[in-house]
């Protein structure tokens, strides 16, 4: 038996490819988790639609396990220029403001 057609880098397991898959789905659906992606335009910039290049980037960029990847700017793609990897605690506090709702007078 020869190699597998689909057999690309060998890296299905590692822990990077599940962040990559989850980035990914998140800009590309518009329900659920993805409302708050998909449809404000937040994308995955060209150099990150293919595995290799986004694992590079984390590894050479701080990535480590327990760490999370977030966007610097909240309403920026991702992309290398505006992603870092981080602590919950740090992300969570990277959230945009919402604004609330005005109240109606009756």
């Amino acid at each position: 038996m020869g190699k597998s057609r689909n057999f690309k880098h060998g890296l299905y397991s590692h822990p990077l490819y599940r962040v990559w898959t989850a980035m990914k789905y998140r800009c590309k659906t518009s329900r659920g988790i993805g409302e708050y992606y998909h449809n404000r335009g937040i994308r995955v910039c060209d150099e990150w639609q293919a595995f290799i290049p986004f694992f590079n980037w984390a590894t050479n960029n701080g990535y480590q396990r327990g760490l999370t990847l977030d966007r610097i700017n909240n309403d920026g793609n991702y992309e290398p220029s505006n992603c870092r990897f981080t602590t919950y605690p740090i992300q969570n506090g990277n959230r945009r403001k919402f604004q609330s709702m005005p109240k109606l007078n009756k």
